[in-house]
């Protein structure tokens, strides 16, 4: 609020008046920026993603605020038989306050939950990577989730599930465990699902979980069920690993 106040305001002094040409600047170019980079992340994480570069430019923007909040106390007239220094630093002290109003809040308040479901679920994708051996590879939507959370090789989900899964399976290394979370689960059901290619991941979920068929010669043809069943995704493999793995 100070910020957009202070553009208003004719400072005098050279350093303050470039900031503020350089903040708009940057301002008019990250937003363009933004709009037109943005992808899939931005809606999972609205509030936090690496796609937000406007958060780039807030050092600058509390600097240039606390700037605009000591020019208009210097202009305040205060009451003669009144003390000035005390009145001056109470009102310093009650701005810093203010401003630390989120941060006191956060710490004082009820623990967030830190597991960010959908689409990942920590448990289950240990529990999954538990059952692969450490050089098998596995094949997912959200591989940087497995190699983080359940420390196993794996492959980001391939464009479709025919020949360029075939072409990784095949040339380069074998799959051996396919793991699909709500990322790809979500999908809509007419539009990304019933209208989508027959190769298609969309596709491949739509006949793997609602008509219980694969496609013909897929590898992964395993699903684990019972006990050993897992309630936030999909997981395929070449054999039933949780009869010889405990989960």
């Amino acid at each position: 609020m100070l910020f957009f106040a202070g553009l208003f305001l004719g400072f005098r002094g050279v350093p303050i008046r470039r900031m503020r040409w350089f903040l708009l600047l940057s301002l008019a170019t990250l937003v363009v920026v933004q709009a037109l980079g943005r992808t899939q992340l931005t809606g999972e994480s609205p509030g936090l993603n690496s796609e937000n570069l406007l958060v780039l430019t807030l050092p600058l923007i509390m600097i240039y605020g606390t700037a605009f909040f000591f020019t208009c106390l210097d202009q305040v007239e205060w009451p003669l038989q009144l003390p000035l220094a005390p009145l001056r630093y109470t009102a310093m002290t009650g701005f810093v306050a203010l401003m630390c109003l989120p941060l006191l809040g956060a710490l004082f308040s009820r623990p967030a939950n830190p597991v960010a479901y959908p689409p990942y679920f920590p448990p289950e994708i240990q529990k999954c990577a538990g059952w692969m051996k450490p050089d098998e590879m596995m094949m997912s939507d959200v591989p940087w989730a497995v190699a983080w959370y359940g420390r196993r090789q794996c492959v980001w989900l391939t464009l479709n599930a025919s020949d360029d899964f075939y072409a990784i399976n095949d040339e380069i290394k074998p799959v051996k465990a396919l793991y699909l979370t709500p990322e790809t689960m979500d999908a809509k059901m007419f539009s990304e699902g019933l209208r989508s290619l027959d190769n298609s991941w969309d596709h491949f979920v739509l006949e793997a979980v609602g008509r219980g068929r694969l496609p013909d010669k897929f590898p992964l043809v395993n699903n684990p069920s019972g006990s050993a069943a897992i309630s936030s995704g999909l997981f395929l493999t070449d054999r039933e690993r949780w009869l010889l793995t405990p989960p």
